[in-house]
């Protein structure tokens, strides 16, 4: 694998902002107390830190699956 393939943006701000208002309006949070509206209203710098979040998570995927290893995530409860 390429570093320049690493480098490529798989999402745009474009997609997270689009992906955002498919999302109805007034609907209740979920588990973490986040509706829409905190994410539309919020500060443009945040869709910017998710599409970085996501375009990470990409990377880290297609290298697992080109490695074909397992990764073994362990939580600390002393928190």
């Amino acid at each position: 694998m390429d570093k320049r393939e690493l480098t490529k943006k798989v999402f745009e701000v474009v997609d997270i902002e689009k992906a955002l208002s498919c999302i109805k309006n007034g609907k209740a949070a979920g588990v973490n107390n986040i509706t829409k509206e905190h994410l539309v209203n919020s500060h443009p710098a945040l869709i910017v830190h998710f599409m970085i979040l996501f375009n990470i998570i990409i990377i880290i995927i297609i290298i697992i699956e080109f490695n074909s290893g397992t990764i073994k995530i362990e939580l600390d409860n002393t928190m």
